[in-house]
């Protein structure tokens, strides 16, 4: 099923303009930097790339973390660009759908709560100096909520959590579309992969850059050195083809799971491409699921060789922004409809020698092949999913 993009908006490491992030994506940069929330040197990957701005000011900020309100502003914003505001009757018949990292603990306050010495108590000792909200910032539904509160939205919807939910959201928003449950869609998505506890886990299954910037090498290198944990919040407004006069493009989704995963947790380049296989048009450029660990990524282009031409260009906009889990198909759309608007392909940031193999991994700038591009992304357990997506 194939829905109308109206509008996108986005908050990523290289900025939150898209014609800026272009542009960035363009010139070959990347955001990867010392981890720049906290101190990680003890982290076995002590690099990120993080969203350089500070969240809009918000009263929803007693609920929502830094991400959480990214994500606010994301929705509002492509809502906006579409033409849709606050009181408009078509929000009685718009849809929200949100892909979440799922639940995750907030610790920033737990040092603080617990800084003081014990002898009087657990209350005495800090408990006291928890925010009385501190239970309900937790609920994976709180950005769907103050959401659709803000905009007006009183539509269908629904809220996912996973490696892949932002993937999820997409596809259950062209499905309510197609049903006729709703005439518009929001769909916002938004991750982070820079949390302490998140890093910890993403070392354990070995698929992180163990070194230092200079050293780092993205996928499809033949030194390829693992993935920089990433962040980002993105939004789209979809429509069915053909109903809005002004569609930007349109798309095509489709996840899956690997009952038998990696060691790692990731799927096998066999899922990715079985996954590729039921949305492809036979589409010359690709940007691929980017594991950075070398045996992954050469198993990725084996497998979408016998499904695409091998001469497609192949590049891995997560070499600039880093792994954006939850977010990531999100993101990859709203910005590959800007590239193909543009006519251009970005380079894979940092590439210095590509591994040999099929596929044809970009070291600079391109021109697009056609109106459509094959977008990759995986999480753990098992997850993966394929967007076709195509400029009007």
């Amino acid at each position: 099923m194939i829905v109308a993009v109206a509008s996108a908006a986005l908050r990523t490491p290289l900025g939150s303009d898209l014609g800026a992030v272009a542009a960035r994506l363009l010139a070959g940069e990347g955001a990867a930097r010392a981890s720049p929330l906290f101190d990680a040197a003890a982290y076995r990957c002590s690099l990120g790339a993080a969203i350089g701005e500070a969240p809009a000011s918000s009263r929803h900020r007693r609920f929502l973390d830094r991400l959480g309100l990214h994500a606010l502003s994301a929705g509002l914003e492509a809502l906006a660009k579409a033409g849709v505001r606050a009181g408009d009757p078509r929000l009685e018949r718009t849809g929200l759908f949100v892909g979440t990292p799922g639940l995750r603990p907030r610790w920033d306050e737990m040092p603080t709560a617990f800084a003081e010495p014990a002898g009087a108590g657990p209350w005495a000792a800090g408990l006291r100096k928890l925010h009385p909200f501190w239970m309900l910032q937790h609920l994976s539904n709180n950005v769907h909520a103050l959401l659709s509160m803000e905009a007006g939205i009183t539509g269908e919807g629904a809220t996912f959590g996973g490696g892949v939910a932002g993937a999820e959201a997409l596809l259950a928003a062209t499905r309510a579309l197609h049903a006729g449950a709703v005439d518009l869609a929001l769909v916002v998505a938004y991750d982070s992969l820079l949390a302490p506890e998140v890093l910890v886990d993403l070392a354990a299954r070995t698929i992180t850059a163990e070194c230092s910037l200079e050293e780092l090498r993205p996928a499809y290198d033949e030194h390829a050195s693992g993935a920089v944990p990433g962040e980002a919040a993105a939004a789209l407004v979809l429509a069915r083809p053909g109903e809005r006069a002004a569609e930007q493009g349109l798309v095509e989704v489709v996840t899956g799971v690997d009952p038998t995963p990696l060691a790692s947790g990731e799927p096998r380049a066999a899922l990715v491409a079985e996954l590729a296989s039921r949305v492809s048009r036979g589409e010359r450029m690709v940007d691929g699921a980017a594991w950075a660990v070398c045996a992954q990524d050469d198993a990725e282009r084996r497998e979408l060789a016998q499904l695409l031409d091998p001469r497609a260009l192949l590049t891995a906009t997560s070499a600039a922004f880093g792994k954006l889990g939850a977010a990531a198909a999100v993101v990859q759309v709203a910005v590959w409809l800007e590239l193909l608007r543009r006519r251009s392909i970005p380079p894979i940031a940092g590439l210095r020698r590509a591994s040999p193999g099929p596929l044809s991994p970009l070291s600079s700038r391109a021109g697009a092949l056609g109106q459509s591009a094959l977008l990759l992304s995986t999480a753990a357990p098992g997850l993966a999913c394929a967007v076709r997506v195509q400029a009007d």
